[in-house]
């Protein structure tokens, strides 16, 4: 089953290995550094990307199971913190993050969004992007 994608609002509250903490995050950035090198070879249409960052997801951050979700969300509360440091990181990650979740919304089929479409942090989302 697929997922609405997460919005990242709370943070996680679970505890983790430090195994399971260093994979989540590493998964993360491979993913974010292929965004990145994908827009900078032009990769702009939603079936090259799928072609291409597919995947990269469905092995590194899969959003179809409850294990895969938390995978999700909790790597990218690490990156977020790790990348938080200088301005520059944070434009960087924010950049990745905004592709990726610009890519995960273009793959739900149009009944998928449903009510969520409606949520102000969406909202403002979608004016700026």
């Amino acid at each position: 089953t697929r997922t609405i994608v997460s919005l990242y609002t709370q943070p996680p509250r679970e505890e983790m290995t430090l195994d399971e903490f260093e994979t989540y995050a590493v998964d993360r950035l491979i993913v974010l550094r292929t965004i990145e090198n994908l827009r900078a070879r032009g990769v702009k249409n939603q079936r090259d990307l799928r072609h291409h960052l597919g995947p990269i997801l469905r092995a590194r951050l899969p959003i179809n199971t409850i294990a895969g979700r938390k995978k999700d969300e909790v790597s990218h509360f690490i990156l977020r913190l790790a990348y938080s440091r200088t301005e520059e990181l944070r434009r960087w990650f924010l950049a990745q993050e905004c592709a990726l979740f610009k890519y995960r919304l273009e793959e739900l089929a149009p009944g998928e969004l449903g009510p969520t479409i409606r949520d102000p942090i969406l909202a403002d989302f979608f004016t700026r992007n």
